[in-house]
């Protein structure tokens, strides 16, 4: 991957970089950007779905798995009738 020198702007979003071979390759390299988006995501994910999954051993007394089980079986009786 070529390396660049200067960032890009929401009006500007791209650079031309020269590269060895082939075409010249455009890249947008807006430096604020929420870069830790993807981590955050998953620890929020992971935070919101560990309580549950503390509990599947007992998912038939959680109403969450029992709901989630529920609409499972609802789900498979409406593909049988297709």
């Amino acid at each position: 991957m070529p390396i660049y020198s200067l960032s890009t702007t929401f009006d500007d979003p791209t650079v031309v970089v020269d590269v060895n071979k082939g075409p010249p390759l455009d890249i947008i390299a807006i430096d604020h950007l929420p870069t830790l988006l993807p981590r955050e995501a998953s620890e929020s994910f992971c935070n919101d779905l560990l309580p549950y999954l503390e509990t599947l051993d007992k998912w038939r007394d959680d109403p969450v798995w029992k709901r989630a089980d529920d609409l499972f079986q609802q789900k498979v009786l409406e593909s049988k009738k297709l």
